[in-house]
């Protein structure tokens, strides 16, 4: 009976201690409660989790990574030193950097590991042959454009030379049809004139004819019938 009431009061006095222990460890800690209550080699241990968030007053470094001298690269902010966003290199720090720990150089100063390490580097040769083919497909857009529009260019240009040469044709049709027409007029008035100095030509030797008989007849009565001149000529014209 004895020993069952050390028993009790043992376990009891557990329970008090671990109770204890759980409401003095910080939040979200992790406490491990086996063999609670024997040495002080299984005691209760509390592990202390990463913290998130910089300690008042400790610069933060984000996208960092660690050279093979133990200095740290990244940007920092919260610095009076530095502007926010300016990229730095602390001296190398005398433990392992750890995201989301505070780390000390070899000269005393701490920065606080935002994350994990920076994302590696981008290769500078494959960002060289990426601008090159970028410039190379704009160059090949701007030619492309520089002969589309040669090309309409010189469409327009043929279509007026083509209007042009119609327009040409069209003046050369019209100046050769005037000029026939005014070759036709005058021939027309050629042959008129000719026709009336042929008509008059007519008349001239018809009168003459006609003069040429009474003058045969003049010197017909005088040498047959011996008349005055005067009287013969009266009668004749």
């Amino acid at each position: 009976m004895k020993l069952e009431k050390q028993q009790k009061a043992s376990q009891a006095q557990k329970k008090q201690e671990a109770k204890a222990v759980v409401s003095k460890a910080p939040r979200g800690s992790t406490i491990s409660l086996f063999n609670f209550g024997g040495d002080k080699s299984d005691a209760p241990t509390v592990s202390t989790p990463v913290s998130t968030s910089a300690p008042r007053g400790v610069p933060v470094i984000s996208r960092w990574k660690q050279a093979r001298d133990g200095s740290i690269t990244g940007v920092i902010s919260g610095s009076s030193s530095f502007r926010d966003g300016d990229p730095v290199t602390t001296s190398p720090i005398t433990g392992k950097a750890v995201g989301g720990a505070v780390v000390t150089t070899k000269s005393g100063s701490k920065y606080f590991l935002d994350g994990g390490n920076a994302p590696p580097k981008v290769n500078n040769n494959a960002k060289v042959a990426q601008q090159a083919r970028e410039k190379a497909a704009a160059d090949a857009r701007a030619l492309a454009a520089e002969k589309a529009q040669q090309a309409k260019q010189l469409a327009a240009e043929k279509r007026e030379a083509q209007l042009q040469a119609r327009k040409d044709a069209a003046e050369a049709k019209k100046l050769a049809a005037e000029q026939k027409k005014q070759a036709a007029e005058q021939k027309r008035l050629e042959q008129e004139e000719k026709k009336k100095q042929k008509a008059s030509f007519i008349m001239c030797m018809q009168v003459f004819s006609l003069k040429a008989r009474r003058l045969d007849c003049f010197f017909s009565l005088v040498c047959l019938y011996r008349l005055p001149l005067h009287i013969i000529c009266t009668n004749i014209y």
